[in-house]
């Protein structure tokens, strides 16, 4: 009797700990992929800035870049189902 309870609690623990495992890899996949977003945000940034130095870009255009990405950041993030 104690050990059919003792191999259902091990078994139990076993299918929690791999639930747990695959949201922290969920959840790790969706932090890298918002690390991935801010990057290419941050490079979009960097070349504005240098068209703009350069005389390339446009006060406007990089005014125009930022309230699309002021209004990209005040969005909801989607979320996968």
């Amino acid at each position: 009797m104690d050990l059919e309870r003792t191999i259902q609690f091990i078994g139990k623990t076993l299918a929690d700990v791999e639930l747990r495992q695959k949201r922290a890899a969920v959840r790790s996949a969706r932090m890298d992929q918002e690390i991935r977003d801010l990057e290419a945000i941050a490079k979009t940034g960097e070349r504005l800035l240098g068209k703009l130095e350069q005389g390339r870009c446009t006060p406007q255009n990089y005014e125009r870049w930022l309230k699309r990405l002021s209004k990209a950041l005040n969005s909801p993030p989607e979320r996968p189902n």
